[in-house]
């Protein structure tokens, strides 16, 4: 009986940890941080912003293009796409006051992640990820 019980709670306890690591964290400094996240569009706002803010959507169909727009008034973000288990460049914001853009289509799994990282602070910046 006792053999059972530890055998059950170990692979409770096995479970608990595979299942719980998986998917990126956000991690984060932030001042006047504002942010919204729908399966199908997300959006971030600070005032200041330092570290990594990860946003999870949905693919709402095969033909989907993802965009990825923002600006900053200084500082610099690089956003990464993981739409296949790879985390990839998408997109610098580097240029102040400019916004910057760029499109994907022909995305493979249904769930896509969208991590922002800043590295170091990032002043008065605004993000837009939508499906189009």
């Amino acid at each position: 009986m006792k053999k059972t019980a530890v055998f059950i709670i170990a692979v409770i306890l096995c479970t608990m940890c595979l299942t719980g690591c998986g998917g990126y964290r956000s991690k984060y400094e932030a001042v006047a941080l504002v942010h919204s996240n729908t399966p199908q569009r997300g959006e971030l706002a600070f005032s200041e912003f330092k570290g990594t803010y990860v946003f999870k959507l949905k693919r709402p169909d095969e033909n989907a293009k993802l965009a990825v727009g923002g600006k900053l008034q200084s500082g610099s973000l690089t956003v990464y796409v993981d739409h296949d288990g790879k985390k990839r460049e998408f997109l610098t914001i580097d240029e102040p006051g400019k916004m910057q853009m760029n499109t994907k289509k022909g995305l493979e799994n249904e769930t896509i992640y969208v991590i922002v990282q800043a590295d170091n602070k990032c002043y008065e910046g605004a993000l837009v990820i939508k499906f189009m």
